[in-house]
């Protein structure tokens, strides 16, 4: 997202902010916007599902983006790599 900012508007920069209830500077602005907005995402999706589903979180942004979620999270470090793993198991049965 913020890729896109900086690369699709005029004279946003790629900047690296805080996040803040109450940014004051564009960087901030940024980081609190698209944090939010990623949160917000994830919390329209997972009100679509079914009672019981969970919400699985991984990637570099994952902690980041958990804390700003109303709804309980899993956070997965090494989510690919655990599906590998299981893929290779299955394979070998």
């Amino acid at each position: 997202m913020k890729r896109s900012l900086a690369g699709n508007t005029a004279g946003l920069p790629f900047a690296r902010g805080r996040f803040s209830p109450e940014p004051r500077n564009t960087a901030d602005a940024i980081e609190t916007g698209c944090l939010l907005a990623q949160a917000g995402a994830i919390e329209r999706a997972f009100a679509t599902m079914e009672h019981g589903a969970a919400c699985v979180l991984a990637g570099g942004a994952a902690r980041l983006i958990a804390r700003h979620l109303s709804v309980p999270v899993r956070l997965v470090d090494n989510l690919v790599l655990e599906g590998l793993v299981r893929i290779a198991q299955d394979s070998v049965k």
